[in-house]
């Protein structure tokens, strides 16, 4: 291999280049750097996948989003939520929490698809510390099937051991 040419699969030789400029590439251990670019493009693209993680032995399946989207979403089900609060506006105190959950949209710029047409645009987050899901099922290691409390997902992306694009699990 000439001096020229680096491999992007590994981190050592896009370490100089990390300090200038976040790269993919360069994953705390325990990351995969392809999992992260999939996570990139859901926050900056607003790509969704459907996807399936190994997290400790049990399977989670479901519709990779981006961290804007997440906390969109989930203010909203905040404020569509049954909120049995002993307050004395119980209306007003949902739509104050529904924002509270909202405003952590702040953390993730807001995804714009039409960014993809631009060659240059890097994605938001080299390093992601977290990866969204909504529509999500457990399949446990038996392969007993449980599908969520709720619609939404977060996890820490190190815990994540493997993953496969696409569903898995009992009967798919």
């Amino acid at each position: 291999m000439s001096a020229e040419h680096k491999t992007p699969l590994s981190g050592e030789d896009h370490a100089a280049e990390s300090a200038e400029e976040p790269s993919i590439f360069v994953q705390p251990e325990g990351r995969d750097w392809f999992l992260a670019w999939l996570i990139g493009l859901a926050d900056t693209y607003n790509i969704e996948q459907v996807i399936t993680l190994t997290v400790g032995g049990t399977l989670i399946t479901g519709r990779l989003i981006g961290g804007w989207r997440y906390f969109k979403e989930l203010g909203q089900l905040i404020l569509n939520a049954n909120v049995a609060a002993k307050v004395d506006d119980p209306s007003s105190f949902q739509a104050e929490l529904a924002e509270s959950y909202s405003q952590w949209t702040e953390v993730y710029p807001e995804p714009d698809p039409s960014k993809w047409a631009q060659k240059d645009q890097p994605i938001a987050n080299p390093n992601p510390r977290y990866i969204h899901l909504r529509n999500v099922k457990f399949i446990t290691a038996d392969g007993v099937a449980i599908s969520s409390a709720g619609p939404l997902w977060r996890g820490k992306l190190a815990a994540v051991d493997g993953f496969s694009l696409g569903e898995i699990g009992p009967g798919v």
